[in-house]
């Protein structure tokens, strides 16, 4: 017996350095995100209330590499060594990330890629968008656009992230169903990180107007905000007027959602970012508390070369100057206070937007 303590106190201070070590039945949901300028990011507040309301003995370690892929293989070691029960990764590069899933297994500890599927991997959800059918949403916008400016064969450049997967796969379908011409086709390597990819998509953009010159193509194909803004860029440079040469996007981010007011890009589209949220933390709450994932929850099963995985996709919404206000504005994915600035406020008087 410790002198100068009684039985009761000593139960009790044991009982508080028991709480704060955190406990034996505290559980711990990693989440870990790229950026902070990934739509992923604005939701972390949500992905936590979500986790907690189904799993209040829960905590929520979160991490940011903010753009660096070493630093996020850093924070998921660091994160597991503190006894994450599960893992929700929105990969930095998701080739790279990878190695994430391979220590976390090692571990046994599960993995929900988030957002992008992780490749060569065996992760054991996934959650995001409907590739496939985000491709055929932007090939639709594309086609029917060119169709009322009565140039329903195009041609249009293609900038593609790269050479394969679904939301391509999608688009090339739609493309070839129309009978669009591509003229010319440039690809952006997919290892490419989230913040070159303007650069990048700027550079390729410029190479297909020295191919082609300015009246060579009458739209273009960019499969995300971040390649859509380096092709307006580089049209800009060159001297010609984005508003005259639609361009495709997506993830509404608020920049992208700028230029879609101001008609510089066609469109851009909104991807379930809030579902996606939720999804990921019902299904993380799921796994931290060994249950099964209910299979109604699975919309398809995606071979990510390491196995066949289960995955809840959600529909992408296109977004245009004609629906904001059906779309990311009621959803309050942006805020009018955001996107009605500078010179924006004319094009959201004329939009109705408030």
């Amino acid at each position: 017996m410790v002198r100068g303590v009684g039985w009761g106190a000593l139960v009790i201070l044991v009982a508080g350095l028991m709480a704060g070590c955190g406990g034996s039945d505290e559980k711990k949901v990693a989440l870990l995100l790229p950026n902070q300028h990934s739509v992923r990011y604005q939701d972390r507040y949500g992905f936590k209330k979500k986790v907690n309301e189904r799993c209040p003995e829960c905590k929520v370690l979160y991490a940011n590499a903010q753009g660096s892929v070493a630093r996020q293989q850093a924070q998921a070691e660091r994160i597991l060594g503190e006894g994450a029960d599960v893992l929700v990764v929105d990969p930095v590069e998701p080739h790279a990330a990878a190695r994430i899933v391979h220590t976390a297994k090692r571990t046994g500890v599960p993995v929900v890629s988030y957002a992008h599927l992780i490749p060569g991997s065996g992760v054991d959800y996934y959650v995001g968008v409907d590739s496939e059918q985000l491709g055929w949403l932007q090939a639709d916008f594309l086609g029917t656009t060119l169709k009322e400016a009565g140039k329903p064969r195009g041609p249009i450049v293609v900038v593609t992230l790269g050479v394969g997967g679904l939301q391509n796969v999608g688009a090339r379908k739609r493309f070839s169903e129309g009978g669009v011409k591509i003229v010319e086709e440039y690809n952006v390597d997919e290892l490419t990180s989230e913040g070159a990819e303007f650069s990048l998509a700027k550079r390729e953009m410029q190479r297909a107007i020295d191919a082609v010159g300015a009246g060579g193509f009458v739209g273009v194909f960019a499969p995300n905000d971040q390649t859509a803004a380096g092709a307006i860029a580089a049209m800009e440079a060159a001297g010609i007027d984005p508003k005259a040469k639609p361009t495709t996007g997506a993830g509404a981010t608020l920049p992208a959602v700028k230029r879609v007011l101001a008609g510089e890009q066609g469109m851009s589209t909104y991807e379930a970012t809030w579902q996606q949220s939720a999804s990921s933390a019902k299904v993380a709450v799921k796994l931290v508390n060994g249950d099964p994932v209910p299979t109604a929850w699975i919309t398809d099963e995606l071979t990510n070369g390491g196995g066949d995985i289960p995955a809840i996709l959600w529909p992408p919404t296109a977004v245009t100057g004609e629906n904001l206000m059906s779309t990311v504005i009621p959803y309050r994915f942006i805020k009018p206070g955001e996107l009605c600035v500078a010179h924006y406020s004319q094009y959201c008087v004329e939009a109705g937007i408030e």
